[in-house]
């Protein structure tokens, strides 16, 4: 260019609109991909508050990928990637959450509260509690009450 040999405006016009159709080019995917997340964002929000509302049912993960508009495995893999979490492994660490949040305001049996948490299983709620705890569900009250 600097050498303005012949035809060298021509050459940087047509530079000049290859750089624009490329930026052009690249604000529309990046508009598509803000939208398509802020839909996505929309979709997992309406999950977590269905999951808020209704932790102490049943809930299966065909259900919450149905709210979402998802097959199953693409919304486990999108909550997982909004989350940390699998959706169960969330839904059971609000269960737990939920249920320490009962041992602590409550005298209600741990049976009690696992059932109204959500949980049908004693086993396998004193397995999550002590996952997510790393005590049992006793322990924790106790060492609540005692502070």
């Amino acid at each position: 260019m600097e050498k303005e040999q012949k035809g060298y405006e021509w050459i940087t016009i047509g530079l000049l609109w290859q750089l624009m159709g490329s930026l052009l080019n690249s604000t529309d995917t990046a508009a598509d991909k803000a939208s398509q997340n802020r839909q996505q964002i929309t979709r997992m929000k309406a999950v977590l508050s269905y999951i808020r509302d209704n932790y102490n049912q049943q809930i299966t993960l065909t259900q919450l990928a149905r709210l979402a508009g998802m097959s199953p495995r693409y919304f486990c893999r999108a909550f997982s990637a909004m989350t940390g979490k699998t959706p169960m492994a969330y839904l059971n660490y609000y269960r737990i959450e939920n249920a320490g949040e009962r041992l602590r305001l409550t005298d209600a049996s741990v049976t009690e509260i696992a059932l109204e948490c959500g949980f049908n299983d004693m086993s396998y709620f004193s397995k999550q509690f002590k996952r997510c705890k790393n005590t049992t569900p006793l322990k924790y009250r106790k060492a609540i009450n005692i502070s």
